[in-house]
């Protein structure tokens, strides 16, 4: 019998002669195994990152959509064992994303940093089951550890007006993140207004000293 519903047709009829058609009983048939998919594309994210950064988007299909009553999305760690899952009842959507808690946001929601994958199952209203997994991701809730200080500065020469100060302003700064690389950093000298005096940006891990050459506010912190 090909794929799709079908169900049986009964007829009664008693010695009187009366009958009786019950409304046939819709049964889903499959006749083939069936494909279930969730796909990222990311290698990772970090949910503390930005807002349009901070969360994972999977694309999810099947090849036999009809009969499908709900699904489960589910994150799986290294050990092949499920940290949290997601149940929706209904059709399969075509997209999911996570943000990397399982309930409202906040660190203790998050899991440890890592690989994961997702896995979806799709349930079928007779029963049936199917599952797919995604290719694994980083999850990276760990921020990267950054040292600045203030190494020298001066000498200063004091202004014609008298209110600020001419000269140099040194410092180092180290960006590191265990286990992963620095993709890119900026940092900002600012006065105590809060205006820019420098900016310095590059990529990869940083281990370098700064400097900045200008007119700073006297007597104040820069």
């Amino acid at each position: 019998a090909p794929a799709g519903s079908c169900g049986p047709t009964l007829h009664f009829e008693d010695a009187a002669g009366s009958t009786f058609s019950p409304s046939p009983a819709n049964i889903e048939l499959f006749t083939h195994p069936i494909s279930t998919n969730i796909a990222v594309a990311k290698t990772g994210f970090s949910p503390l990152a930005p807002s349009g950064s901070n969360t994972i988007n999977a694309s999810l299909s099947t090849d036999t959509p009809a009969g499908i009553a709900g699904y489960t999305v589910s994150v799986i760690d290294q050990s092949n064992t499920s940290v949290g899952s997601f149940d929706v009842q209904g059709p399969l959507q075509s997209s999911f994303t996570w943000n990397g808690t399982f309930g409202s946001a906040g660190a203790s929601n998050y899991p440890p940093d890592g690989h994961y994958r997702f896995r979806l199952t799709t349930h079928y209203s007779n029963g049936l089951t199917s599952s797919g997994e995604s290719k694994p991701f980083l999850v990276d809730v760990t921020p990267p550890k950054i040292v600045a200080q203030s190494t020298s500065h001066g000498p200063f020469i004091v202004t014609a007006n008298g209110n600020s100060l001419e000269g140099t302003i040194s410092g180092s700064l180290a960006i590191s993140d265990t286990g992963r690389s620095i993709s890119s950093w900026t940092v900002s000298l600012v006065d105590p207004s809060g205006a820019t005096v420098k900016n310095a940006s590059g990529n990869g891990a940083v281990n370098q000293s700064l400097s900045a050459n200008g007119t700073f506010p006297l007597g104040g912190p820069v």
